[in-house]
């Protein structure tokens, strides 16, 4: 049996690691954030203040991102591996 270690943040942390998580991967996949915009038919402006960590996104929106991303939406809510 594995156990499953949590650690609670403030929310705006949260926002943040989910921020430079998304940055991280888009850059590495070598997206702008108007790519991943029109994947996702949201405004450039919403995804750039998802990324800054000065909005929440709701788990729906995540889940595109990371379908954009090509990785699994956990993914944004962990350290990224380099």
């Amino acid at each position: 049996m594995t156990a499953s270690i949590w650690i609670f943040a403030p929310m705006s942390n949260i926002r943040k690691v989910v921020g430079n998580n998304i940055r991280f991967y888009r850059k590495k996949r070598n997206f702008t954030q108007q790519d991943i915009a029109a994947y996702i038919n949201m405004d450039t402006i919403t995804v750039s203040r998802i990324e800054l960590g000065k909005v929440s996104a709701r788990l729906e929106t995540l889940e595109k991102i990371a379908a954009a991303l090509k990785i699994e939406t956990y993914q944004l809510f962990q350290p990224p591996k380099k």
